[in-house]
């Protein structure tokens, strides 16, 4: 997830993330690790249109 959130590469990583089709449980354990640190708002945006590429948007809301 994180590699999906690069901007000049997240394309490719977008899709092995979509290949790989995370279950929510998984999603939800990838947010909490990314978010268990400082996180800036243009950080957060980016994990949150992620997040609704993949079809978690209920997800990205509550972050």
């Amino acid at each position: 997830m994180f590699a999906a959130m690069d901007p000049k590469d997240g394309t490719r990583h977008l899709g092995d993330l979509l290949d790989l089709k995370p279950s929510e449980d998984e999603v939800k354990a990838a947010v909490s690790w990314l978010l268990g640190r400082k996180a800036s708002p243009q950080f957060k945006a980016a994990l949150c249109q992620v997040l609704e590429r993949i079809g978690y948007e209920r997800i990205a809301e509550q972050i």
